[in-house]
């Protein structure tokens, strides 16, 4: 059964729009690892420096990425007064896409920053950092790319 444009764009504009994302994404200021309450304040006092760093640079990138999730949806009840425009699913994607950088970029640091602490090599942190960017980014970057190219080679 063949979907007309229109009733895809719908589909995927309902989506962009859910008004429950804010509480999807309400959690990601904890995926970096901000305690709760006094909770962890301690461990955090004991990291050096350049780890309080990296922490900040990863809540940042987490926080950012939040900002862009959910942007879309204020943007077209603004700007669009919730119509269906296809230029919105443009907007909306891209924004999206950016999130999902900035959510690579930051759990990758956090990752750093853990994984550090807990084994107390540096080396392991980094290590972990590489492998977490390189699945987050090849999961929602470069395999997406890769089934683009492949369907269009094939029409």
């Amino acid at each position: 059964m063949r979907h007309s444009h229109a009733e895809h764009f719908d589909r995927d504009q309902d989506r962009v729009c859910d008004d429950r994302k804010p509480y999807r994404v309400a959690g990601s200021a904890s995926v970096a690892g901000l305690p709760a309450g006094d909770r962890g304040t301690q461990g955090f006092a004991d990291m050096l420096t350049f780890e309080k760093i990296l922490h900040g640079v990863a809540l940042a990138c987490v926080a950012f990425s939040t900002v862009l999730l959910m942007a879309p949806a204020a943007y077209h009840r603004i700007v669009y007064a919730g119509e269906a425009v296809p230029a919105f699913y443009v907007i909306a994607s891209r924004l999206v896409l950016a999130a999902t950088a900035f959510l690579a970029v930051g759990l990758a640091v956090e990752m750093h920053v853990v994984v550090s602490k807990i084994t107390g090599i540096a080396a392991a942190g980094d290590a972990a950092a590489v492998v977490t960017l390189i699945i987050l980014v090849g999961l929602w970057h470069v395999w997406p790319l890769m089934q683009r190219r492949r369907r269009e080679l094939r029409s």
